[in-house]
This record gives structure tokens, sequence and C-alpha cells, in this order.
């Protein structure tokens, strides 16, 4: 998984079919957990081109609040929400095995999910290397 961002706009999150079956499956199992914070660490060390930085990993933070994303100082994509809310954004990781390269969800255009003002939007996108 790599976490695209340039200043101004959406973060990128491109992973294979397969590892976005992976992330999914952590993101759920964190969800139903106990835990209140998962880390998954993002592959940074490729180009970032043509965005300007890859960023080095995805932090979700179980929170009373609607969705909110932002980048962390720490270079990090952190999405924070209510568990009902990130449940409906971790959906965006779920792609058919017939999936194709450049396929693309944008979870908080769900017309059920909230977004506290002022949040980033991000996009989940098959990426298969060649």
């Amino acid at each position: 998984m790599r976490i695209f961002y340039s200043q101004g706009s959406d973060p990128l999150i491109a992973a294979s079919r397969s590892e976005m079956r992976a992330v999914s499956s952590a993101l759920s199992d964190f969800l139903i957990s106990e835990k209140d914070e998962l880390y998954i660490a993002a592959d940074a060390n490729e180009s970032a081109e043509p965005y300007q930085v890859l960023l080095k990993g995805l932090r979700l933070v179980k929170d009373r609040v609607p969705i909110c994303i932002s980048i962390e100082a720490e270079g990090e994509l952190k999405v924070e929400g209510e568990v009902s809310e990130l449940m409906l954004w971790v959906k965006a990781f779920h792609f058919p095995e017939s999936a194709a390269d450049g396929d693309h969800h944008h979870p908080e255009s769900r017309a059920d999910i909230r977004v506290q003002p002022g949040s980033l939007s991000t996009i989940v996108e098959v990426y298969e290397p060649e």
C-alpha cells in the first residue's frame, strides 16, 4: 500500500487487489476489537510522482465524532470517527476480484457518512504494478 499526497489535493491510497484485501481485513478486525487505534505502515520508499510525498502510514482512531481525515506531522494519514462511521468508510477498501488497475472509491462521498467540516477527502484505488 502506498499513500500519495500533495498539498491541496486528496490523499490517494493505492494498493494491489491482494493488498486491499489484507488492509480491508485488518481495518475490519480493528473496528470490532477493543482497541482504540490502529496503525498500518505504508510503502514510502518509491517515487511519489506525480504527487509531492508518500505518507508513512494510515492511522485509524475510534472517537465519538463524524469522520475527520487529516495529515499528521509525522507524515501519516489519520482517519478518526465513530465506529459506525468508520465501518462505512472502510467499505471503500472492498474491491471485487475483477477490479482493474485504476478502479477507485471516494469513501467520503457516500451519502450515509457524516464528515466533519474541513476534513480531507480520500481516494482508495486499485493499483496493479507491472
